[in-house]
């Protein structure tokens, strides 16, 4: 039985981590939107979009008050019992406060982008801020109903949405914004940005009703019951990612504050939006891990919940690595993309990096923590790790500025993490890390040796990247495979090896 259930389970994290993994790429779209947009709109414009950006990404996570988390636990929770009414209630609720909290949110920011503007010192913000505000309904909204869509274990509509119309729209409405209208550049950026939302929202509904039904559910919006049980969750999850989000974000605001140079804002965006790529690695499996850790909190099957928790952190480490290696390495030549004068910034990068690749290995330690309703636990690592960060930025922004403030995250980081690794040990009594684990990190040295491998011959440039990426991962796949991957890796490329010799499954 157990044999039959972990097959399952292999089979819905290929399929599903597989969807969100492909959405991660192909939101190659969004660097497309700010790297062209940095150039066609001008640093200034682009630095101050990414301040606006920056503030209103903490709105955001204010507006999906956890709510996201919640109704992936509920759903797949009530499918699990097999209790419809109470799914309807669920999905009623998540959507009535999503609502209201974020309507509420773009108010206080309509209304603040003056005062924020002047306490910066730099009148740009104010306009670039007002219209990037009803990113945060929109948004909020989007995220909370593909996330219900998510709690059903299908990922395609994550895939469709945020995978290939988000970054897609994203292109198509700078660049038209572009064309159309020159003045006032970081206000065209935001416009842009909140035009392609829109239509990104319009998807997103039609998806969740395809799932749901969005007659049922507007109705026990209008006249049904709260789900009390789901708020009281949401609310401390919500918290805690508000602190999370602030680790990430607020080193963008204090740089704001104690440099008032929307330039060095734009060259730490860069960093922020590079550096961003690792953990998406990580947020693919999300998804795919938090129902299967609420299955396992109702049956109590803790020695599923380890076998998965192994399995996707293992394949997390070896999808993120490259991307490590790459930061690492070609930070000056990624940076270029955005111009010239954004590769000074390659040591802040390198930093970022180095948190993001431990929120990428660490970082799915959360789930048992919060799936087994211990959300309040999960707020208080989040305000020890935000204790931490802010007190390291305000100490050393004023002194390294970007390395500083890169510093900080890292260190905040670093905290969080550990914090959730060392309560999953306690409390379930299992770990993550496997034999397997360290076999990926060993193969990394083939990694590393394979990228730097240009530089050695005297190459620069994007042909060094090109030739160092191919050859380090050769070398990486060589070195894990001679090494013995895991017996779920040896299936899915007997598997695979199968279609491509034209047998089909056995």
């Amino acid at each position: 039985m157990t044999s039959a259930i972990h097959a399952q389970d292999l089979r819905k994290a290929t399929r599903g981590s597989g969807a969100n993994y492909l959405a991660a790429l192909l939101q190659v779209g969004i660097f497309v939107f700010h790297t062209v947009g940095a150039r066609l709109f001008g640093k200034l414009a682009y630095g101050a979009y990414i301040f606006a950006w920056s503030v209103v990404e903490l709105a955001n996570k204010v507006a999906v008050a956890g709510l996201d988390k919640g109704i992936l636990r509920a759903v797949a929770s009530e499918r699990a019992r097999q209790d419809d009414r109470a799914e309807l209630r669920a999905l009623a609720t998540a959507l009535r406060v999503v609502l209201l909290a974020s309507l509420a949110a773009v108010a206080l920011i309509e209304l603040g982008a003056g005062l924020i503007a002047r306490w910066q010192e730099v009148p740009a913000y104010a306009p670039t801020l007002r219209a990037l505000g009803p990113l945060t309904f929109l948004w909020s909204s989007t995220v909370v109903l593909v996330a219900a869509t998510m709690g059903l274990r299908t990922m395609r509509y994550n895939l469709l949405v945020r995978g290939v119309a988000d970054p897609a729209l994203l292109i198509v409405s700078g660049l038209l914004w572009a064309l159309c209208w020159r003045q006032g550049a970081g206000l065209a950026m935001a416009l842009a940005h909140v035009c392609a939302a829109s239509a990104t929202f319009l998807l997103a509904l039609l998806a969740f009703g395809r799932c749901f039904g969005l007659r049922r559910v507007a109705a026990r919006m209008l006249r049904g019951r709260w789900d009390g049980s789901l708020v009281r969750f949401s609310i401390p999850v919500g918290l805690a990612e508000l602190l999370n989000q602030a680790i990430y974000r607020v080193d963008v605001i204090l740089i704001g504050a104690f440099m008032q140079d929307p330039l060095q804002v734009a060259n730490y965006g860069a960093c922020i939006l590079l550096s961003n790529t690792i953990s998406s690695v990580r947020y693919a499996f999300d998804p795919v891990l938090s129902p299967v850790v609420a299955e396992t909190m109702v049956s109590g099957d803790l020695g599923r919940l380890q076998h998965n928790l192994r399995l996707m952190v293992r394949w997390v480490t070896l999808l993120a690595f490259p991307l490590f290696v790459v930061m690492l390495v070609f930070g000056r030549t990624l940076l270029g993309l955005w111009g010239e004068s954004y590769a000074s910034a390659h040591t802040a990068l390198s930093l970022l990096a180095s948190g993001h690749m431990i929120n990428a290995v660490l970082g799915l330690h959360q789930w048992p923590v919060v799936m087994s309703g211990r959300s309040r636990l999960d707020l208080l690592n989040n305000a020890v790790a935000f204790a931490v960060n802010l007190g390291l930025n305000l100490l050393l922004i004023p002194r390294f500025g970007l390395v500083g403030a890169a510093s900080a995250t890292l260190a905040g980081n670093l905290v969080l993490r550990l914090l959730q690794a060392i309560e999953v040990g306690v409390i379930f009594h299992i770990h993550a890390f496997s034999g397997y684990w360290f076999k990926v990190l060993l193969s990394a040295a083939g990694l590393a040796a394979g990228a730097l491998l240009p530089g050695g011959l005297g190459l620069g440039g994007p042909g060094a990247l090109a030739v160092g990426l191919a050859v380090g991962l050769l070398l990486y796949g060589l070195a894990y495979r001679l090494l013995g991957p895991g017996p779920e890796e040896r299936k899915l490329l007997g598997r695979l090896w199968r279609r491509l010799r034209g047998q089909g499954e056995e």
